[in-house]
């Protein structure tokens, strides 16, 4: 094997590698503002959800 077939190989094989590495970072990232959005609306409902006839604030007038 010649050097120019040695760096098409050397090429097909980082640039495969890189879209697999890209592919799990973008996958990663979704992931991870999924997450953040569920937390969002999980706090948004359950603030939503508070039960006033329980809060008794501690005032001294």
């Amino acid at each position: 094997m010649d050097d120019e077939e040695e760096d098409e190989v050397y090429e097909a094989i980082y640039s495969y590698h890189t879209l697999w590495s890209w592919a799990f970072i973008w996958a990663r990232v979704v992931l991870v503002l999924v997450e953040i959005v569920n937390d969002v609306n999980c706090e948004s409902t359950s603030t939503a959800k508070f039960n006033y006839s329980n809060f008794k604030p501690n005032v001294v007038i």
